[in-house]
């Protein structure tokens, strides 16, 4: 039977990109799971057509302003509170994707929360986490982001496994994601030879299957190995569009776990011979850390000499009123 994928939009960027499952809902594809979007944040703003309105759910907040003003902490009781109803009412498939924003308000609180539930509760999940340096905020946001997805990951003493995502470019950011997403629902359709969820479930939760400690880990994801690999992962899962793929895939790898299978065998269909490679490691995690805590500190020494500045203005001849008013 084939499987469903939950995708969850969390925050601004969360539900802009996932907004057009909902929108233009793509057609079942043999070989696919079947995708399944919901949204969830502290503001409607994104929400701009109602088409969306069933699949979102507006976090409830005390005050009468919507978001979080890219402030981590701004809302997080309400988040924590809301999430567990959320995911009763928007209910997970047999796997689920949390996408969001490190470096905003909400989606970087709702996603690591939502992340934490998801796993509490037993369900494989993977996130899909944008992440940009564009001010000292967002920067440091994004830090703290990752920060906590390892930290209750080590918590939860499960691993919590997440795409990273450069967000240099929104487009080329997005266009990323969408390919990322499509090569997921093809790894998780339960419609691969070979490959069923026990051995996917594994490969995300690897502490069960090796000696490797749980935090934080990347999920690397190309069918052009010599392109990005040159470090050995903790989980490898290959997935073959024949067996000469298979065979030429062989040993490219030394790993502590790994999992197979070959894409719609019996499908019939004349499909190049590749292999997509999903490797999960920390190096990714790592490296993008060293660039944060580097980008925060050249941001620092940069703004100190702004921040601090006072001016004084003011008019020998003029007046000024208790108020400050000058006349």
């Amino acid at each position: 039977m084939r499987n469903t994928m939950t995708i969850y939009g969390c925050g601004g960027t969360g539900v802009n990109v996932v907004t057009k499952y909902i929108t233009k809902p793509q057609k079942d594809e043999p070989g696919y799971a079947h995708i399944q979007p919901y949204l969830i944040d502290t503001s409607s703003s994104n929400i701009t057509t109602d088409k969306l309105n069933e699949a979102f759910y507006k976090i409830k907040l005390d005050k009468n302003v919507e978001g979080s003003g890219s402030v981590r902490a701004e809302n997080v009781e309400e988040i924590r509170q809301q999430v567990p109803n959320f995911i009763t009412d928007k209910k997970p498939g047999n796997i689920s994707l949390v996408v969001a924003s490190a470096n905003g308000g909400s989606g970087s609180t709702i996603a690591p929360v939502l992340m934490a539930e998801l796993v509490k509760r037993g369900h494989p999940v993977i996130g899909l986490l944008f992440v940009d340096d564009n001010s000292l905020k967002s920067t440091e946001n994004a830090s703290r982001t990752l920060i906590s997805f390892d930290t209750m990951a080590k918590k939860a003493v499960v691993p919590f496994v997440a795409i990273i995502v450069p967000n240099r470019s929104i487009t080329n950011a997005n266009e990323m994601a969408y390919g990322y997403i499509d090569y997921l629902a093809m790894l998780f359709s339960n419609e691969n030879h070979g490959l069923d969820n026990a051995d996917l479930k594994n490969f995300l939760n690897f502490t069960k299957v090796t000696s490797t400690q749980p935090g934080l880990a990347s999920l690397m994801i190309t069918d052009k190995l010599e392109e990005k690999y040159n470090r050995n992962p903790i989980a490898l899962a290959m997935l073959h569009t024949s067996v000469t793929a298979q065979e030429a895939a062989r040993g490219k790898f030394v790993t502590a776990y790994s999992c197979e299978g070959i894409y719609r065998l019996s499908s019939g269909k004349d499909i190049a011979d590749k292999t997509i490679f999903f490797t999960v490691e920390f190096d990714d995690v790592l490296d993008t850390m060293k660039h944060l805590d580097n980008q925060i500190s050249r941001y620092n020494e940069e703004i100190n000499g702004v921040v601090n500045r006072s001016i004084k203005l003011k008019d020998e001849s003029a007046s000024v009123e208790d108020d400050g008013l000058v006349l």
